[in-house]
């Protein structure tokens, strides 16, 4: 499946798999408080400029195992939750190869 799949469809509480690259990886910096947990954001291609609407940010409790470029296939847990009523998805990483 691709970012753009994963994005376009209405997905509800699965795990998927995600062949893509890093394209930024998001981590809170030592002793830092941070309000969004740590993330890396997946994209169908690379390119010098991030697009934001066409990346898929999952969370993970070390994303600095990653690095910006690399292509591979991640498993992915994707559940819909709500927030006053607006529905959501949020995505964490399960494993890569």
């Amino acid at each position: 499946m691709s970012v753009d799949d994963v994005m376009n469809l209405d997905l509800e509480d699965q795990d998927i798999n995600v062949r893509a690259y890093v394209s930024v990886v998001s981590q809170c910096p030592e002793n830092s408080i941070c309000e969004l947990p740590d993330a890396f954001y997946l994209a169908d291609r690379l390119s010098w400029t991030i697009d934001w609407g066409a990346s898929l940010r999952v969370e993970a409790a070390t994303p600095k195992q990653l690095r910006t470029g690399e292509r591979r296939l991640f498993s992915i847990s994707a559940r819909v939750y709500s927030i006053n009523g607006t529905k959501f998805m949020r995505y964490r990483l399960l494993g890569y190869d």
